[in-house]
């Protein structure tokens, strides 16, 4: 199929879409993982490991919209994913950072489908 052009969506797709638009801030759907990590951290290659991983797999850059009566998916080009390195807010721990970021529900329609932070 031309990736270039906006697809029309598979049956499991379709449902995934209509859910959402019955509630576009749910997080039914949303697979959450927290993974800590020790020493000493290279962010550039932790960008470029996410970012091979977003190339390489269509559905973390697909986004969806309404094209008439239809539903259709838009496969993007591959981006560079540039990670956010925060702190953890004084008063608040790293579970609750972790367990409010897990409740942010994903936009079909602007994407991305993948947060890494």
């Amino acid at each position: 199929a031309d990736r270039s052009q906006p697809l029309g969506l598979s049956y499991a797709q379709q449902r995934q879409w209509f859910l959402w638009q019955l509630d576009p801030e749910s997080t039914a759907y949303t697979i959450p993982a927290a993974l800590r990590l020790s020493g000493s951290l290279d962010i550039a290659a932790l960008e470029h490991s996410f970012s091979a991983l977003i190339a390489r797999h269509e559905t973390l850059r697909t986004t969806f919209r309404q094209q008439g009566e239809q539903a259709v998916q838009i496969i993007h080009a591959p981006l560079a994913l540039t990670l956010m390195v925060e702190s953890v807010p004084a008063g608040q721990t790293l579970e609750a950072c972790v367990q409010q970021e897990m409740q942010r529900p994903f936009d079909l329609e602007k994407g991305p489908l993948l947060r890494v932070r």
